[in-house]
């Protein structure tokens, strides 16, 4: 059975029954693995995509940065 899911804002369903959400700027793979690659690549096994461009490489590491930086200061250990 097709699990009902509601994704954030800016982000898909896939179509499968995995009940996974891809951000915007990436899509579902279609392997029976399931999972999310960057727009442009494409879905290999192990939960990898191939390669990204490095414009979208940069943009993924910045990401995480950023991630990681409103972590620590939310939880007090970088004072802003």
């Amino acid at each position: 059975m097709k699990k009902s899911v509601t994704c954030p804002t800016g982000s898909q369903s896939c179509s499968n029954s995995s009940g996974k959400c891809c951000d915007n700027g990436y899509f579902c793979c279609s392997d029976s693995q399931g999972g999310c690659c960057p727009n442009g690549s494409t879905c290999s096994p192990n939960f990898k995509c191939s390669s990204s461009t490095k414009s979208e490489g940069s943009i993924n590491k910045m990401r995480t940065l950023v991630s990681a930086l409103t972590l620590f200061v939310s939880m007090g250990l970088i004072l802003v």
